[in-house]
């Protein structure tokens, strides 16, 4: 049995993709064994195009009816192993609360932790600064909403009017995205709030 990285056992999955040959979950760890509740992005490349796959797919989108938005199916179980001494095929089992197990065959498998802390540092803290120089309310901030109002050598974004929070990406080895209250702005300010919460950006585009 192939080791993985983390407890899967009633995680929360919140995005499935497939395409021919790829088999894509971003998964909520369950806060219990992880308390930071981070996000993982688990990867499948699969061997050929897998009916199996596609059909368990479509019937976890019917169950919980959810395509466009949070899924919430619960998962049991991950078991992924090689299907003898000599190959490098993974035989993997994913076993969900109200599916059927569904077993599939892989060439390979990643787990990629895509949810992070990003710890307040002089550039957000001076944006934070800058945001409440301008003393406006939400509904002013709205009227004037932009994505790109403020840039620095790791972040750049703006107000969205339709989130009624600050929008950023950061620059790292990856590109992050995450999003602030005002209300956060002011913590961030007088030193109550010490990191955000940022995702990957791939995320938002799969």
């Amino acid at each position: 049995m192939k080791k993985l990285n983390y407890n899967y056992h009633d995680s929360l999955i919140d995005k499935v993709k497939i395409t021919e040959t790829t088999f894509t979950f971003y998964v909520d760890l369950y806060s219990i064994y992880y308390p930071s509740k981070p996000k993982v992005k688990l990867s499948f490349n699969l061997i050929d195009k897998d009916s199996n796959c596609k059909d368990w797919t479509n019937l976890l989108f019917q169950t919980f009816d959810k395509q466009e938005h949070y899924l919430g199916a619960r998962l049991d179980d991950i078991k992924i192993k090689y299907s003898d001494i000599n190959s490098k095929t993974l035989l993997c089992t994913i076993e969900c609360d109200h599916m059927d197990i569904l077993n599939f065959q892989s060439l390979s498998f990643k787990e990629t932790e895509i949810k992070r802390e990003i710890h307040i540092d002089e550039q957000l803290f001076s944006i934070c600064g800058e945001i409440l120089k301008e003393n406006l309310t939400l509904e002013e901030w709205t009227e004037i909403e932009s994505d790109d109002m403020f840039q620095t050598e790791n972040y750049e974004g703006g107000f969205d009017g339709i989130e009624k929070s600050f929008v950023f990406s950061f620059y790292d080895d990856y590109e992050y995205w995450f999003q602030i209250t005002l209300q956060q702005v002011k913590e961030i300010s007088n030193g109550q709030l010490k990191y955000v919460f940022a995702i990957q950006s791939d995320y938002y585009n799969d």
